[in-house]
């Protein structure tokens, strides 16, 4: 059983989602994903439960743009 505030790394969760680790860090620096920074060496970690917050939105926005490009290619045109 794993902890739901187990940390993780950019590179574990880039891994998961087959992003770059730069993309990761990206996404730390805009604040759309939430970590903290271990020292200079260590690098960020995120939460468990934050990264399964950053993946819930993501999906929800994907959704919604899935859903008005939909409506946009079957609406008459003017």
């Amino acid at each position: 059983m794993q902890c739901a505030d187990q940390l993780l790394t950019g590179a574990d969760i880039a891994g998961r989602i087959g992003a770059h680790e730069q993309t990761v860090r990206s996404w730390i620096k805009s604040g759309e994903l939430k970590a903290a920074r271990f020292g200079t060496r260590i690098g960020y970690r995120i939460k468990r439960s934050d990264y399964e917050d950053f993946l819930r939105r993501r999906t929800l926005t994907g959704a919604i743009t899935a859903h008005l490009l939909r409506e946009a290619a079957t609406a008459p045109s003017a």
